[in-house]
This record gives C-alpha cells, sequence and structure tokens, in this order.
C-alpha cells in the first residue's frame, strides 16, 4: 500500500473526536516557597554535579598527577 492511499483512508476517516482539557486559573495546591527553593537546589546540583566533578579531577584525566 502505497503512501497515497494510506493518505486518501486518513482523508475518509474524518469523524475521529479530538477532546482537550484546557484548564486556566488559579492552581488547585499551593506550593510553599520552601518546596520550590528545595526543588531548585535539588534541580541544580543535580545538572551542575557533573561538570563540577569532571573539572575538579581535570588533572586526573589528563593523566597529570
Amino acid at each position: 500500500m502505497n503512501s497515497r492511499v494510506l493518505f486518501q483512508r486518513c482523508l475518509q476517516n474524518q469523524n475521529i473526536i479530538q477532546r482537550r482539557s484546557i484548564i486556566a486559573g488559579y492552581p488547585r495546591t499551593r506550593i510553599s516557597l520552601a518546596e520550590k527553593i528545595g526543588h531548585g537546589l535539588v534541580i541544580s546540583v543535580g545538572v551542575l554535579f557533573i561538570p563540577s566533578w569532571v573539572l575538579v579531577n581535570l588533572k586526573h584525566y589528563r593523566g597529570e598527577e
């Protein structure tokens, strides 16, 4: 089956129902400032840990002691 036949079959099936949920407004549960700061620190440490480890051990990676 070539792509043209497949495309025509897709056009014939136009009775597909799309459901979307768009909710605008205030959040249901407020996140405290301490929790935001805690999550921010965890994410920052997680992102910066490996580059920091490489920079600290750069002499070891180059073979210099």
